[in-house]
């Protein structure tokens, strides 16, 4: 019944009485049908005039101005675009057209749901660039920006060049990620605020990752926040990217990551894993890794270390402890109620990133994990709508004289 409405209105004389007033280069090119599918199914066929010319160039040129007043993509509304971005944020693409059919009673194929994504990716990242700053009443008093990077499958002509962790050629390429949030102290603890993390994911280099979260930053936060935090593993590229683009945050080294790393120190020491030994030396360490004595930690190593077969290579290990002294005050930043691990980010990476784009038998070229990162960065940070109200911000609806 809505459908036949929905195509009543749409191919009446009203709606074909259009106020366009074509240019003086501009030639009639006749009316031709097209059939429009809505979320009540295909309507039409539609009548719709088209016109042509000769650009500045000399070139020819062609529209139909009733598409770009109603803004298709196609021939879909811009309500199915929106739809079918939703369901491609949280699904693979055959289960999505799936789960289109089951909702509204036809189907969109698979390889058209990939295509209005692929084809979209213009429009999102101008919404990304675009797109107004988050209404902030007052000054937030603590931020976090967390960054980490995760895996994903690519089609192989997608990994050239591309080196794995051991100097092999890659299986995956590295997304990055970064996560937004407010915090606060409950209960005398650290607390992200509720609904407050937003995110930002992509294959590209660091310099490109670094734009895209001061960008989110600065949308987030038009008025810097009176304390913001910047926690990561300490790897090289996140260091880059607090330096260019975060200087005025305090950058702390994930704990968990740096006892992973003591984790190792130990075994070179000597130590077997699960044995009272081991148990009792971590647990020190561990210890005086919280009340901030992280130099006296590295002296214990040291000692411990000489004349060992492996001395040299403790000492490598232990220079990630000397280069990262300034960012492992945890003692301070457990008195001021801050976090001190990157949990956020990493379950961040399963959830927004491994659940959708690497999934069991999944390969990606650059192009489509590039299209879809964002449309899922912006499902799991609660934006999709804004996305869809910005793209038909502009558009001028059909009017119905009633009369």
């Amino acid at each position: 019944m809505c459908r036949e409405l929905l195509e009543a209105l749409l191919t009446s004389d009203a709606a074909k009485c259009s106020e366009y007033e074509r240019t003086p280069n501009e030639r009639h090119g006749g009316i031709h049908e097209k059939k429009v599918a809505t979320l009540f199914g295909l309507v039409g066929p539609i009548p719709r005039t088209y016109y042509h010319g000769k650009d500045s160039k000399g070139g020819s040129t062609g529209h139909y101005p009733w598409d770009e007043q109603m803004g298709l993509v196609g021939r879909h509304t811009p309500a199915v675009i929106s739809e079918v971005m939703r369901l491609a944020a949280i699904h693979g693409y055959e289960e999505a057209a799936q789960e289109f059919q089951n909702a509204h009673g036809f189907r969109i194929s698979a390889d058209t749901m990939r295509d209005i994504v692929i084809d979209g990716a213009t429009s999102v990242q101008e919404f990304d660039l675009t797109c107004g700053q988050a209404e902030e009443k007052q000054r937030e008093k603590l931020a976090y920006v967390l960054g980490d990077g995760t895996g994903i499958s690519m089609f192989r002509k997608h990994l050239a060049g591309v080196k794995g962790k051991d100097g092999k050629e890659a299986k995956t390429r590295e997304v990055k990620l970064a996560a937004f949030f407010t915090g606060s102290m409950k209960k005398g603890k650290p607390w992200r605020n509720k609904d407050s993390t937003t995110y930002i994911a992509t294959t590209q280099r660091w310099e490109e990752y670094s734009k895209m979260a001061r960008r989110e930053f600065d949308r987030r936060f038009p008025m810097t926040p009176e304390t913001t935090i910047f926690l990561s593993d300490g790897g090289a590229w996140l260091k880059s990217v607090h330096r260019n683009h975060f200087p005025f945050s305090i950058m702390i080294l994930d704990i968990y990551h740096a006892l992973e790393h003591l984790k190792e120190i130990m075994l070179l020491l000597g130590y077997k894993e699960k044995t009272d030994e081991w148990m009792e030396c971590f647990r020190k360490w561990k210890r005086m890794f919280k009340e901030g004595r992280v130099r006296a930690v590295v002296k214990e190593a040291e000692e411990k270390s000489k004349g060992g077969s492996h001395a040299s290579e403790v000492d490598k290990k232990l220079q990630y402890f000397r280069d990262n002294f300034d960012r492992m005050k945890y003692d301070e930043y457990i008195l001021n109620g801050w976090f001190i691990g990157s949990g956020v980010v990493e379950s961040a990476c399963k959830c927004v990133v491994q659940q959708r784009l690497d999934r069991s038998g999944m390969h990606w070229s650059v192009r489509g994990a590039e299209a879809l990162l964002p449309i899922r960065t912006l499902y799991k940070s609660g934006r999709l709508d804004e996305l869809h109200n910005w793209r038909v911000r502009d558009l001028k609806q059909v009017a119905f004289d009633a009369a």
